[in-house]
């Protein structure tokens, strides 16, 4: 296994895709096994293909590990139907939320 493991802390500030070489330390794998695993289209989660750039959905590969992905909601506190795009005054707070992604048919075989 290559580079610094990930702390469950750093989970929230996790972007929406990895590249393969972040989801491989999220495994615990070396980079020519996730890339091995790649080529034979066998890495344990969904990957998303554009061209010659792979990357990972990170709520799927948290999925897969049994992990709650964290996700950004907005509140509905204080809003008052449609916003005015002008208004630059309101704005609703975000929060911090645990959801759980459907992960049927992921599976480590």
């Amino acid at each position: 296994m290559s580079g610094t493991p990930i702390a469950l802390g750093d989970l929230a500030a996790l972007p929406p895709t990895l590249d393969i070489v972040t989801a491989a330390r999220l495994l615990g794998i070396g980079r020519t096994t996730a890339f091995g695993l790649l080529r034979k289209d066998r890495f344990p989660c969904r990957v998303l293909r554009f061209g010659t750039t792979v990357r990972v959905p990170t709520a799927d590969l948290l999925a897969f590990l049994g992990l709650a992905a964290p996700v950004l909601i907005e509140t509905a506190a204080g809003a008052t139907g449609e916003a005015d795009p002008d208004d630059q005054s309101e704005h609703r707070p975000l929060r911090l939320a645990r959801v759980e992604p459907d992960c049927q048919g992921l599976s480590a075989t």
